[in-house]
């Protein structure tokens, strides 16, 4: 009996060597997850029953166009602004403003630079106004 080839396949035709790809440098890890993290006050409206009838409309936004919240939310120690993912988008009700308020105001005391209080200023605005808005919510969405 002859000796199975191990560059063969069964059906007779040679093997082709298996290819690795890897996605993206390492060393430009830091460059590929460089995009803002956008925060929207948004009025929910779901007439009846059906998600398909929910309606969303943008009442505010805050824009982070130098990527300062999203890095601040990465290094966060926090429970809601550790739920924050850097590449997808979270959904945050008026129930979790409470929440979301005492850990931003706890950020704003501990975080220094005009900037990046400014923004967090503007995003404890929203958050406050979402936690007043019955049937309102607050959308992180990444770039």
């Amino acid at each position: 009996m002859e000796k199975p080839d191990p560059d063969r396949v069964p059906s007779g035709r040679a093997s082709r060597p298996i290819t690795i790809l890897q996605l993206g440098p390492t060393d430009r890890e830091e460059e590929a997850v460089a995009v803002g993290l956008d925060v929207n006050l948004v009025h929910v409206e779901n007439p009846g029953t059906s998600p398909r009838r929910r309606r969303l409309t943008v009442v505010d936004s805050v824009f982070d166009d130098d990527d300062i919240f999203r890095k601040l939310c990465g290094q966060a120690r926090s429970p809601t602004l550790q739920r924050v993912p850097p590449w997808r988008d979270l959904r945050l009700t008026s129930n979790d403003m409470p929440q979301l308020i005492h850990e931003l105001d706890a950020l704003r005391t501990t975080t220094g630079g005009s900037a990046t209080r400014h923004l967090l200023d503007a995003v404890l605005v929203l958050a406050r106004r979402c936690s007043d808005l019955p049937g309102s919510e607050l959308h992180l969405e990444a770039d």
